[in-house]
Formats: structure tokens, sequence, C-alpha cells
């Protein structure tokens, strides 16, 4: 499923064209005023597609930036007093025991 930016993005790419379009219509007609609303309403939709393309590319690149993975799985239990034995389990199986003192 493609992201809401990406089809925002579509949806302004869509209605630039549509505007573009009718302001060349427009103009053909002789009616200068409004094929020139028409084309700044154009651009202003093309520049609408450009950033919400932009932002949709961007946020992509941050979401593979905080991918997370399990690296290892620790684990403290208490083994006299003020003793502890912190377990350490790495994701490709190795495992790692400590032994600490204090509180």
């Amino acid at each position: 499923m493609p992201s809401p930016l990406l089809l925002l993005g579509g949806a302004f790419l869509v209605a630039a064209f549509v505007f573009l379009r009718t302001a060349g219509a427009v103009r053909r007609r002789g009616h200068w005023g409004s094929s020139v609303v028409s084309y700044a309403i154009g651009l202003l939709c093309l520049a609408g597609a450009a950033l919400a393309g932009l932002a949709a590319v961007g946020m992509q690149g941050y979401r593979a930036l905080t991918y997370e993975e399990v690296a290892a799985t620790v684990s403290t239990e208490p083994i006299g007093s003020q003793r502890f034995r912190a377990t350490i389990r790495l994701r490709d199986g190795r495992l790692a025991m400590y032994d600490f003192a204090g509180d």
C-alpha cells in the first residue's frame, strides 16, 4: 500500500495536469485572464505534488534509520547478599554470564 503522502502527491499531479490542460484550452480561445489563473493553480498543484513526493521519500529514509532489531536479551538475578548475576543471550545464540557485587 503506498503511503498517504504518495497518494496526495498523485492527486496533486492529476490536478496539475487538469489545470494546465484547461489553461491551454482557455488561452487558445483568447481568455488570457482565465488562462493565467489556471496556469497559476496548475503550477501550485505541481509544486504541491513535488513537495509531497519529496516528503514521502524523506519519510522512507527515516523509517529505514529507525528500524530496530533485538541485539541481545539481558536478565539479572540475585545470587547472594549484594551479589547479582547478569545473563546475556545474544541473537546468534551465544550466552555470557557476569557476576557483580555491590548495591
